[in-house]
């Protein structure tokens, strides 16, 4: 016969026989013919496979228990009985494993989002040991759930592994989403970490089809060697080939102002708009930044430069220090202890010199005790005005920086906030002219009633300085503004033509069919009769499909690199002093575990993992 008539011959079918498990002691388990006393599984369940195996393996138990008897049924009930717990036993068993698994992964990313090393999970399981021996001493079930509790795997390396496996997790959902977003935008931004390595952090804002944002910690990479632009260049560029990042889809990168982020020539973003693979995308100095550098406009490094070497004179000396507050103590002051200044902080210089000014008088008594040569300078009537002028104008750009902070900001929320403090100045500075200080509290308690001894405009001209460096360093933004201003009010009456073109200028787009689809916008009346907060949500991408685009590509951009600076609190936390050998791999899944908004799987994860107790 030859081969093909051989494979196109049916193949035989058999059926297992219910009468076949008194008979000769098998039956079907999961599709398996299998023997009910030593566990044997039969390819095929023929009859004579059947009898062959009983006859061979099992002969005496026709003996013991004579076929179609009362006594033959009841052991083969029983049997069965017994084959059924045996596999009870062994789900009980994984499934017993499985759960102290999940546990394992849950209580591991709760270690690591408080930032806590792999080591202290045994500290963990064994604390919990010892409060299980008190809080279930009356349970009826004690000793069950404390064998639960030891099953736990929570040693240092379980939870290494732990760790690793999850930020595996939520890197791959960060990868889906990289797939499935119309568009996206980057911000990124380098600091030292307690190990002298240099960390590159990157950030990414996702926009999806449905107008929904998102916004998630991508990496954060070492950077070995210099921290030149080209340095940064080449360290991004060989992550984003590495991860197949679309960077078709890219719309800005937000970066600070650093000459290694925007220099002209050899700056990482001037390399990366020469670069091919690069779209042409928009690019951003923080906001938050630049509203730092207007505050260090201020003519008065003297006040400021004295008030922290009197700080540092109490603050540095121990036996001062504890005199000072032994003497704040006594007088029961509104704090305890005076704050040291940190340049890095954004909000240092304000936080210290409102600090400052509450404790001026006990500072007074305090240098004058001990003969300090700052004795006579906290006399001095200017320079007390002065520090108390500071100590509002920088309270005031401390609300502005808190304003502009924060996760979720839009292009359009941060222009606002701009723009608001910006019509604030020209108010405190028409007012100056008018003698008016009902907004700076500290100078007008500082002055009092001797208003002729008080130089109204020095100070005034302090204000404007502010003013005209906050014109000058958000210029990048202005461009911006029309089109952020449509982007939140888009039935609101514009010049068609200018939109148009700024909308083409900006994002490379048809400026005809942008005119078109904004004057068919306008004129929409069923768009007017609905909710205008999410006026978007009902603009429709098959009708304007250019609008819907440059909606997403503004709604995904950066204005700041607020969360690059907060992942860097992150990251100096976990990687101390006390941890400085945290390698690179360990503490980016660290800070994956931390920051992300992804929630992991822990089910798919245990699955693909072998779950066993801890032993």
């Amino acid at each position: 016969m030859s081969t093909q008539s051989r494979s196109n011959k049916k193949s035989k079918t058999y059926h297992f026989n219910c009468d076949w498990e008194e008979e000769f002691l098998f039956t079907m388990d999961k599709d398996k013919c299998k023997c009910l006393i030593c566990s044997l599984i039969v390819a095929l369940p023929k009859r004579g496979n059947l009898n062959r195996h009983f006859v061979t393996a099992h002969a005496n138990f026709d003996r013991e228990f004579p076929p179609k008897s009362l006594t033959r049924k009841s052991e083969v009930q029983k049997l069965k009985i017994s084959l059924n717990f045996q596999q009870s036993m062994f789900k009980k068993i994984c499934s017993k494993s499985k759960m102290a698994t999940l546990a394992s992964l849950r209580v591991s990313r709760l270690f690591i989002q408080h930032k806590k090393p792999f080591t202290d999970g045994e500290l963990f399981k064994e604390a919990f040991l010892a409060a299980a021996d008190s809080l279930f001493e009356n349970f009826k079930n004690k000793k069950e759930i404390v064998d639960a509790i030891k099953d736990m795997q929570l040693s240092r390396h379980t939870v290494t592994r732990r760790v690793e496996t999850i930020a595996n997790d939520l890197r791959s959902q960060l990868k889906l989403d990289f797939e499935n977003c119309d568009w996206f935008s980057l911000q990124f931004d380098e600091s030292t970490d307690n190990s002298d390595m240099s960390q590159l952090s990157i950030f990414v804002r996702f926009v999806f089809s449905d107008s929904t944002v998102k916004e998630e910690y991508l990496k954060i990479l070492p950077v070995k060697e210099r921290t030149r632009g080209e340095d940064i260049y080449n360290v991004l560029k060989e992550f984003i080939i590495s991860e197949n990042i679309p960077l078709k889809k890219l719309v800005s990168i937000t970066t600070d102002g650093a000459p290694s982020m925007v220099g002209y020539e050899r700056g990482c973003l001037a390399l990366f708009k020469r670069d091919n693979d690069f779209p042409d995308f928009l690019s951003y100095h923080c906001i938050i930044h630049q509203q730092s550098l207007c505050g260090k406009m201020l003519n008065l490094d003297d006040v400021m430069k004295t008030a922290i070497k009197i700080i540092n004179s109490i603050r540095a000396k121990a036996l001062q220090r504890r005199l000072f507050q032994s003497l704040l103590e006594s007088v029961d002051a509104q704090y305890g202890d005076l704050l040291l200044h940190n340049a890095v902080r954004w909000l240092s210089k304000g936080a210290i010199l409102e600090r400052f000014r509450k404790l001026l008088p006990h500072i007074k008594d305090f240098v004058v005790e001990r003969n300090d040569p700052y004795a006579e300078l906290l006399q001095d009537k200017i320079w007390l005005q002065k520090l108390a002028f500071l100590t509002d104008i920088t309270s005031k750009l401390n609300e502005l920086n808190l304003a502009l902070q924060g996760k979720n900001k839009t292009i359009a929320d941060m222009i606002t906030t701009v723009d608001t403090f910006k019509t604030k100045l020209e108010m405190w500075i028409a007012q100056f002219d008018k003698k008016d200080l009902k907004h700076f509290s500290n100078l007008k308690d500082e002055i009092g009633s001797n208003i002729e001894i008080y130089n109204y405009d020095e100070f005034g001209n302090m204000l404007q300085e502010i003013f005209v460096q906050i014109q000058h360093r958000f210029t990048e933004f202005e461009k911006l503004r029309p089109i952020a201003s449509f982007i939140t009010s888009p039935l609101n009456k514009i010049n068609v033509e200018n939109m148009a073109k700024l909308i083409s200028e900006l994002f490379r787009m048809d400026v005809c069919g942008l005119e078109l689809q904004l004057v068919e916008l306008q004129s929409d009346i069923a768009l007017k009769s609905r909710d205008q907060l999410d006026i978007w949500k009902h603009i429709s991408i098959e009708r304007y499909p250019l609008l819907k685009d440059a909606y997403h590509r503004i709604h995904s951009c950066f204005a700041s690199t607020y969360l690059c600076e907060s992942s860097f609190s992150h990251m100096n936390y976990m990687k101390s002093k006390y941890r400085t050998r945290l390698t690179d791999k360990h503490m980016d899944d660290c800070l994956c575990l931390a920051i992300s908004n992804y929630e992991p799987n822990y089910m798919k994860i245990a699955e693909n993992i072998q779950c066993q107790t801890s032993h």
